[in-house]
């Protein structure tokens, strides 16, 4: 990590590429005298340029686990190693999305879109449960009204043949609302599957804008190899 400055710069001037030699040869030197097989040069740059693949992989993989959606633990952190190299290097490991994402968007709808569904539902359970107090009411009146006619004239069945009328008119007011969550439930069905279907081919294509971006990066990597290769040899 001491020589990563010096290493990773773009400038491709005389003085810029002495100074890149120059580390390379220390880094070799170094990599040598610690270990008892010896490395060549075009090995060590070679075994660099993997390993930033690597670790790019692997941090492309964490952001990716960490932006699904769904329960259990949340995914371990990458190890310490690939976090030194990725704050040495934040150009390489550029997050390519921003607040203006679809899915970010797309997760916004979706947390508006069911607060909308759930405040409708419960206007709707408050509008039944008042239709049914004001009737229920409606029959203690009329059954309080006929309580003095029941007691005068306890031979005449007419007040109570009328109140069983009206108790039949108040079974069929309270079995009208059961239709409602019926219809709702059948809503929200198809509104969770739709829902399902659109977060499904939105995660598919952002996987395979990474995989196409991945791939890219990988050629750009072994063009890059080539590249110091070549420079190495007519050194």
């Amino acid at each position: 990590m001491e020589k990563i400055d010096i290493i990773e710069k773009k400038d491709t001037t005389t003085n810029t590429n002495a100074k890149k030699k120059a580390a390379w040869q220390e880094i070799l030197s170094s990599f040598n005298s610690l270990n008892k097989k010896p490395r060549d040069m075009t090995q060590i740059v070679t075994q660099w340029r993997n390993t930033k693949g690597l670790v790019k992989t692997r941090e492309s993989e964490y952001r990716r686990a960490r932006q699904m959606t769904g329960g259990g633990p949340p995914p371990p952190s990458p190890p310490q190693e690939d976090l030194e190299l990725i704050q040495s290097l934040p150009n390489e490991f550029v997050i390519d999305s921003n607040v203006f994402d679809s899915d970010s968007i797309f997760k916004e709808t979706i947390k508006q879109s069911q607060s909308t569904a759930t405040e409708k539902m419960m206007s709707e359970s408050g509008l039944a449960t008042t239709e049914i107090a004001i009737t229920v009411d409606s029959e203690k009146s009329t059954q309080l009204s006929n309580t003095p006619d029941v007691e005068e004239n306890p031979i005449i069945s007419t007040p109570l043949a009328a109140t069983k009328v009206e108790k039949h008119t108040i079974k069929r007011k309270l079995y009208k609302p059961k239709h409602k969550p019926k219809q709702n439930n059948k809503i929200a069905d198809n509104y969770e599957e739709h829902l399902f279907l659109l977060t499904k081919k939105c995660k598919e294509n952002k996987e395979k804008r990474e995989d196409e971006l991945h791939k890219k990066r990988m050629a750009i990597l072994d063009l890059e190899q080539k590249y110091w290769e070549k420079k190495l040899k007519n050194v």
